[in-house]
């Protein structure tokens, strides 16, 4: 079966059906603008990139830092510990982390007045790069601190997924609480697809401009936690070629190495996703508590990626 659930965690909530969560408008910021603003047009594009051009946005105003929970992260720059993030300070694991894209989704507004919408909600995705060699992805999305649901959150997609590595729910209540991880694997090659995401063609952009070229394949760990009102969706894919891993370059998603039924076939891949599961649990620990808590120190084991 063609791999289709090469999306981020954070887009296939997007896409779980809920009619709250898929009337959305969002505005993509790049270097501190909306695209497509016409006071604010984003920088020209290099002609080698036209392939990865986008729609214009309609015209909308870059919301303000306390729209979005406080301070809020710049395109562009770099983070060691922690990034601000939803009105928090968002631990970050080891390394120097970029900012490349950030997205904000608002909820349609309803014909009726009286009707409650989601708040807004901020997207992100920052790279870790050594010597010239991505190493890390890490996507957010939540909701700004302060700034609650009023009708709580559908299910994350990745609390229902059949087509992971690995998954582990702890809680699964609509509207309520949720605690989810699952370990998964992206293709990075679908990022340019025509038909991918806005989100997906500014992050493979972005790394174009960093000269990085993604590896066909990354593994990571992804966090959905949330409770009736706020939202917190991580994921933190790591580069296994960079961790001496042979790589795979199956286009269908049943012929990779990495599909739980082949895995077994290849004890390299699966000691790197047992090593990945179990950092993957302390970080969901440390991710769990910034629902409530913006300043959780980081236990040293869970801060040191695999």
């Amino acid at each position: 079966m063609p791999c289709r659930r090469f999306v981020l965690a954070a887009l296939l909530a997007l896409a779980s059906g809920d009619p709250a969560a898929a009337q959305t408008n969002t505005v993509v910021i790049l270097n501190g603008a909306p695209a497509g603003n016409a006071a604010h047009p984003p920088p020209p594009a290099p002609a080698t990139q036209a392939a990865l051009q986008h729609p214009p946005l309609p015209t909308s105003p870059a919301p303000s830092d306390a729209e979005m929970g406080g301070r809020v992260p710049k395109i562009g720059h770099h983070y060691r510990g922690s990034v601000p993030y939803l009105g928090r300070d968002l631990p970050l694991p080891d390394g120097d982390w970029i900012l490349l894209v950030r997205e904000v989704v608002y909820a349609r507004p309803q014909p009726d007045p009286t009707k409650p919408v989601q708040p807004p909600r901020d997207h992100i995705a920052l790279v870790r790069r050594d010597n010239g060699v991505l190493t890390g992805l890490i996507e957010a999305f939540g909701n700004p601190d302060g700034k609650p649901s009023p009708i709580g959150w559908p299910l994350d997609a990745i609390c229902g997924s059949d087509t992971v590595i690995r998954s582990d729910v702890r809680k699964a209540d609509p509207r309520g609480d949720q605690d989810c991880m699952a370990v998964n694997f992206i293709n990075t090659t679908r990022f340019r697809d025509a038909g991918a995401p806005r989100f997906l063609r500014s992050l493979a952009a972005g790394l174009d401009g960093l000269n990085l070229l993604p590896p066909a394949i990354m593994v990571g760990v992804v966090i959905a936690e949330a409770d009736p009102t706020h939202l917190l969706t991580v994921s933190v894919f790591l580069n296994p070629d960079a961790a001496g891993i042979t790589p795979d370059h199956a286009v269908q998603r049943a012929r990779s190495d990495w599909a739980s039924f082949n895995l077994p076939h290849d004890p390299a891949k699966l000691a790197y996703v047992e090593k990945l599961e179990a950092w993957g649990r302390r970080w969901r620990d440390v991710m769990r508590q910034q629902l409530s808590n913006d300043r959780v120190p980081v236990p040293a084991d869970a801060a040191v990626t695999p």
